[in-house]
Parts: structure tokens; C-alpha cells; sequence
């Protein structure tokens, strides 16, 4: 091969391109010829005995990224509080999928010469992903507090470093695979059942709620396993303004004892959304038993689910309450869902804004309250720990985009440290 250049000295390059278009980035090899890589006039490198070799150069571990922020801090470890970390690995991984984004092993630079300032490059494709900061040294690991928020194009603590807090673990966050598709338990029974095959028979009133909405209409079956009981597509609303489902609900002699679950189908003015949403029991006895009353007309069976099939609050020890509010394009929105993650799992769901219901708790439309946005949510979530970090929320359009929020919360057991007066702003 012979090279041509303009200027002596010139670092070159090389790359391979195969005939189907696929290209390789070239970089001098140890296994041939020594060459610096410099263009000499009139100069020759490599022969057939000692050839110059060129290999691929290996992907850079973040290629496969076109954003990336910079994060400036101090590290300050441990009790007492060390500030003088000079050894270890600062690295950003991803809570949504667990990668690596970006790694330092060393300061940047120090402070007037005596506290080390760490910098690191975090690199990904989507906005307002959250990511986990990790340091690791001989004296064990620790991870930052307070998670992220992947922001392109953004330096953070670049002139006055930021000083987080850090705890040590045991091991780094686990991040779970991401919630698989799941089919309908049940398939949806046409109504009515016939009860005239049952020898035993039991009442329902129940009251729904999903997502922690109640529903107004829909259709409510109870089963044993796969064998509906009985159900009911008319949900009335009683004396006292609740929206009541009564279900006649049949049984063998084989069903007693057995348990019972039901299952809900939303229709458009409800839930779209809900597609055979198991409504499990967890006030009194949930088996089958003769002429049994699962509530009464005084006091209907409360019935809660969600309705997505990859959250369900009986996996959970730990739950807690927020309000919050959501604007964008400069409106606190009054419609859509509101739904909250720990990492990549859903933690918390809400149908919509809870605005409606607030407003006419007292039976009569309340004006606009001063400080107390027109839509908000007031929700649950939960957890299987009592504090966690990094809880963030995606908002859900009616039409069904998705939009990820701005914000996190830490979650504490038990709390109300947000409500009406200190609302959660996860407006964008």
C-alpha cells in the first residue's frame, strides 16, 4: 500500500471495509512491525518477514450510546466521614436494564490541592433514565442516596462540585428483567351463568376499586379456578352513593371449602384496561361456603386490584401515600394514569387524577381552592423495604403515550410527608 499525505507528521488512521459496506476500525498490532502511526516522507514500514499488522480495535464500552452528562463530586465515605478518597471504582449503572454507563477509576483533579474531585461520564439513549451511583474500594461498596436522572448534554457540579451522601451495602441493587406479558387467568364467561347445575348457592355485594379508582360498570365473575360461579354486569349505585356489584355466585357440593376468586373486565367508562383483573379477598373468609354472604347491602365486600398484571400490592410488606401533580405543555393534567417504578417494576398505579372525587366529597362541586392545583393524584405505593431511594413516575395520556417524569421520591413506610400543602412535582 502506498499513503499520500499533505503534512509530515500526520497521525494516520485505517479502517476495513468489507464488500457488504460492513466497516472496522483499524489500530497498529504488537504482533507485527513497530510503527508510531506518523506519516514519513519517503519511508517505508513493514516487509514480508515483519509485516505491519493491523487488527480491529475493540468496541468502546459505551459506542452503542449517542448521549452522555458529566457528574463533578466530592466522595465522602464512611463514618467518620473520609473526604480524602483517592482509590476505587465511581461507576453509573442503569436502573431500567442494569448496564454499566460509566466508569472512573481515579479524581480528576483535587481541590486547592487536598480534596479529590471525581468525574464521570454517564452515557445513554433516554432521557430521564434513572441511573445508581456506585463507588467501589478495598474497604467495601457504597451507593449514592439519591438516584440520578439521566440529562444529556448536561454537567453537573462542574463548578462547585456536588457532596452527596453515600451508605454502604452489602451488595449493589439488583435489577429485576423487565415484566413479561401475561395472559388472562380466565377467559370472559357470557351472562348469565346458569346456576340450575349448582346444589349450593351464596350472595355477593362488593364494591370495586382498581387502580384506586372505583369502578362504576364492568362485569364481575366469581370462580373456582377456571369454573365460573356466577357473575353480574350491572354495577348500581346505592342509597349511600356507592357503586355496588350483587352476584349470585352457585357451587357443588365439591366447591365447599374451596376458594373463591373473582375477576373483573373494565368497560370504556371504567377501565379500558382491564382484562380479567383478579380481585382477591382480604377482608374475611375468601372459601366457598353455603348460603354464605360475602358483605351485605350495609356493607358491601370491598374488592381492590390493579390493572396491570405485573403489579399486585399482596407481594408488598411496605406502602405509603402521596399526593401529586403532573403539568404539561403548562397544564396540571386532569386526566390519564399515573403509574410509580422502583427501578424497572411497578410499585403503584393510579386510573386517573383524583381531583373529581375531592371536589365532591361533600356532595355539592367545590370551587378552585387556592394553592391546590385543578388535577392531582392521591395514590398508594409500595415496597418490600421501608426506605427506598429513587422511586420514580411515568404519566400515561388517555390515547396511551407514555411520558417519563421529572422527579423521585425516596419511599418511607407509612408516610404522608406529601399531601395537599407538599405535593410531589413531577411536572416536565
Amino acid at each position: 500500500m502506498t499513503i499520500y499525505a499533505d503534512t509530515a507528521g500526520e497521525t494516520l488512521s485505517f479502517k476495513f471495509i468489507e464488500e457488504s459496506g460492513t466497516e472496522h476500525d483499524l489500530e497498529i498490532s504488537s504482533d507485527g512491525v513497530a510503527w508510531d502511526g506518523k506519516f514519513k516522507t519517503n519511508d517505508s514500514t513493514g516487509n514480508i518477514v515483519k509485516p505491519l499488522v493491523l487488527k480491529s480495535k475493540p468496541p468502546a464500552p459505551f459506542d452503542q450510546y449517542s448521549k452522555k452528562m458529566t457528574l463533578v463530586a466530592f466522595l465522602a465515605l464512611g463514618l467518620p466521614v473520609d473526604y480524602r478518597i483517592m482509590e476505587g471504582k465511581f461507576s453509573a449503572y442503569s436502573l431500567e436494564d442494569g448496564t454499566l454507563r460509566g466508569e472512573s477509576t481515579e479524581p480528576k483533579t483535587m481541590w486547592f490541592g487536598f480534596y479529590p474531585i471525581w468525574s464521570i461520564e454517564i452515557h445513554g439513549n433516554t432521557d430521564r433514565e434513572m441511573i445508581e451511583l456506585r463507588f467501589e474500594n478495598a474497604d467495601g461498596t457504597w451507593i449514592l442516596n439519591e438516584r440520578e436522572v439521566f440529562r444529556p448534554d448536561t454537567m453537573m457540579g462542574t463548578l462547585n462540585p456536588v457532596n452527596p451522601m453515600w451508605r454502604a451495602v452489602t451488595s449493589p441493587t439488583v435489577i429485576l428483567p423487565p415484566p413479561a406479558d401475561i395472559a388472562p387467568a380466565v377467559p370472559k364467561p357470557t351472562l348469565p351463568i346458569n346456576q340450575a347445575p349448582f346444589k349450593n348457592s351464596a350472595t355477593a355485594v362488593l364494591t370495586i376499586k382498581i387502580d384506586g379508582m372505583d369502578m362504576i360498570d364492568g362485569t364481575i365473575v366469581a370462580y373456582d379456578g377456571t369454573t365460573p360461579l356466577g357473575g353480574s354486569d350491572n354495577i348500581r349505585k346505592d342509597p349511600f352513593g356507592r357503586h355496588v356489584a350483587l352476584v349470585s355466585i352457585g357451587g357443588h357440593d365439591s366447591t365447599v371449602g374451596k376458594k373463591i376468586t373473582f375477576y373483573f373486565w373494565g368497560n370504556p367508562e371504567s377501565c379500558t384496561e382491564c382484562n380479567a383483573v383478579k380481585l382477591p379477598i382480604m377482608q374475611g373468609s375468601s372459601t366457598f361456603t353455603p348460603n354464605g354472604e360475602y358483605g351485605k347491602a350495609s356493607a358491601p365486600l370491598p374488592l381492590m386490584s390493579s390493572s396491570d398484571p405485573n403489579f399486585s400490592t399482596e407481594t408488598y410488606d411496605f406502602s405509603m401515600s402521596l399526593y401529586a401533580k403532573v403539568k404539561i405543555d403548562g397544564s396540571y393534567v386532569t386526566t390519564g394514569k399515573l403509574t410509580a417504578y422502583n427501578g424497572n417494576q411497578i410499585v403503584g398505579v393510579i386510573a386517573r387524577p383524583s381531583n373529581p372525587e375531592y371536589r365532591t366529597a361533600i356532595g355539592r362541586p367545590l370551587p378552585p381552592i387556592p394553592g391546590i392545583p385543578e388535577g392531582f393524584f392521591l395514590f398508594m405505593i409500595y415496597n418490600d423495604s421501608n426506605y427506598v431511594p429513587g422511586i420514580t413516575f411515568k404519566y400515561t395520556k388517555p390515547d396511551g403515550t407514555v411520558i417519563d417524569l421529572n422527579g423521585s421520591i425516596t419511599f418511607t413506610a407509612n408516610s404522608m410527608s406529601y399531601d395537599l400543602d407538599n405535593m410531589v412535582d413531577l411536572s416536565i
